[in-house]
């Protein structure tokens, strides 16, 4: 369990840390999304790009347990 707890540590300390990085495109905002019963992490960019809409999934990482 140590384990697992270790891991959820530190991917929200890697999303963290990526997403306070301004996107290049000013109009774009990154989001983290936990849900903590299913450890599951996704880090999703969202937005406008000219007058396109964008969603994109960068990472999404799900915690499976032995």
């Amino acid at each position: 369990m140590e384990r697992i707890k270790k891991y959820r540590e530190i991917i929200l300390q890697v999303f963290r840390e990526y997403t306070e990085v301004p996107p290049a495109h000013s109009d774009l905002t990154d989001e983290i999304i936990v849900d903590k019963d299913s450890d599951r992490y996704l880090w999703i960019t969202r937005g406008y790009q000219k007058h396109k809409r964008i969603h994109a999934c960068v990472v999404r990482i799900d915690i499976i347990p032995n």
